[in-house]
């Protein structure tokens, strides 16, 4: 009873959604996603039908608006258009068709009013927006910029309904992943593409959450699928400096490749995509590294290269919280190297206490503790992404998947190296000597 009500709850709440508009339904989208257990999870899977099951509109009035973003008629573009869709989302809906020569495609058509709609929703998020920055609040005991994160969040979203920008877009990740045989996306008719459609190859795949296929496709390994979801987001974030915000499953597909064992992984949309800079992606690199490594020093520096320290704390503090972070096992990967206070005391209360002093010492640090508008995105992308992975595979875990792929990510030499400089910091440190890094002399 308990579960249908709930379900019930969840659809109401889809349907307001949806009733409220695209700014909303991108809200419903991030809420579906929630694996971490912050919503019921009925709520959460009631709302899944908003990431490409919105209700549609007519067919017709998406070929006659197709003409008008083309200004031509349909027939001097299109041997065929179907004008039954594929999907529906918040934005647009996707229709099959063929060019003019054979070539099939799929047709994303804008829905109409977006602008209008947009401005009068984050007018009103504006203003709720500078009336939170007024009060300081902040997240978790963390200061964050609202302010900041609105303004970038506000750009991204009107760089979403101009399928210009989709466009290239999506022609920047296919580049990048052009020689990866488990990932792909859609190329892109580029001469076709306005403000307002979007021409792409038409690639079908099987819905990245659509267990009943995949489970009885033998060529699928959804370990291996969500594994390799977790190395396309390490490229993303750490060689493309480029990466999709969105990665819920309306947006992710995968198909069998004879290239690809496990499978090979689709993405559809990249109307939301964030740049990262050459620092922010090193330190992204350098923080997982050292939550692998269980390194304080080195993560302390990550977080301060990375912005996410405020100017003029006391970063030995932080090296200190970080240090009973990892030794109490509070932050650790299923990929650290090294056994933790906690599992060292697992039979006693030692590792508890431990945990919970650790806690309490994070507290003191928090305030001078800052989330970069960036990172606020990487947050989110992570957060998608690790829902999509734990569906596929409940034992994922996002740094325990990509750990085998650091090796690639910075060349074997450099990497054979820098373990080498790491396994005598160890020893020299057993021994009692104390000097600069060995580990420094490779870099």
């Amino acid at each position: 009873a308990k579960k249908a009500l709930l379900l019930t709850a969840g659809d109401k709440l889809a349907d307001e959604f949806i009733r409220l508009g695209p700014t909303y339904v991108k809200i419903g989208q991030i809420l579906s996603c929630d694996k971490d257990g912050w919503l019921p999870e009925e709520i959460a899977e009631s709302l899944t039908r908003l990431q490409d099951r919105v209700p549609a509109f007519d067919g017709e009035r998406a070929a006659e608006l197709a003409v008008a973003a083309l200004e031509q008629p349909l027939d001097s573009v299109f041997e065929s258009f179907d004008t039954t869709p594929l999907a529906a989302a918040s934005l647009g809906q996707v229709h099959r068709a063929t060019l003019v020569g054979g070539r099939e495609v799929a047709v994303k058509v804008q829905r109409e009013g977006l602008k209008d709609i947009y401005d009068k929703d984050l007018a009103l998020l504006g203003k709720m927006v500078g009336f939170v920055d007024r009060f300081n609040v902040s997240v978790g005991g963390a200061s964050q910029k609202w302010g900041e994160l609105f303004d970038e969040a506000t750009e991204i979203l009107y760089r979403e309904i101009d399928y210009k920008c989709e466009a290239e877009n999506a022609a920047r990740f296919e580049a990048a992943v052009a020689n990866l045989t488990w990932v792909t996306t859609p190329g892109v008719v580029t001469e076709l593409c306005t403000e307002k459609l979007l021409v792409m190859d038409y690639m079908p795949g099987i819905k990245i959450n659509d267990f009943a296929k995949i489970d009885a496709t033998p060529e699928f390994d959804r370990k291996v699928l969500a594994n390799n979801l977790a190395k396309s987001y390490l490229l993303q974030f750490c060689r493309f400096g480029f990466f999709n915000t969105d990665p819920h499953p309306g947006n992710l597909a995968v198909k069998t490749s004879a290239a690809s064992p496990g499978g090979q992984l689709i993405f559809y949309d990249f109307g939301q995509a964030c740049q990262l800079e050459p620092g922010q992606q090193q330190g992204i690199q350098n923080c997982i590294e050292s939550i692998i490594d269980l390194d304080a020093p080195r993560c302390v520096t990550a977080f301060n290269d990375m912005g996410l320290i405020k100017e003029g704390a006391d970063l030995a503090k932080f090296e200190d919280v970080v240090s009973k972070n990892f030794a109490s096992g509070r932050i650790k990967s299923k990929a650290s190297r090294g056994r933790t206070v906690a599992e060292k005391n697992a039979d006693g209360p030692g590792g508890a206490l431990s945990e919970k002093a650790a806690a309490k010492a994070s507290q003191a640090v928090l305030p001078d503790f800052q989330l970069p508008a960036e990172y606020a995105f990487v947050a989110r992308a992570l957060q998608q992404m690790d829902g999509v992975g734990k569906e596929l595979d409940p034992e994922f875990e996002f740094i325990a998947s990509v750990a085998p792929a650091i090796v690639e990510l910075k060349g074997a030499d450099v990497y054979v190296q820098e373990q080498i400089g790491k396994s005598l910091d160890k020893f020299l440190g057993n021994l009692g000597i104390k000097s600069s890094p060995v580990s420094d002399w490779f870099k």
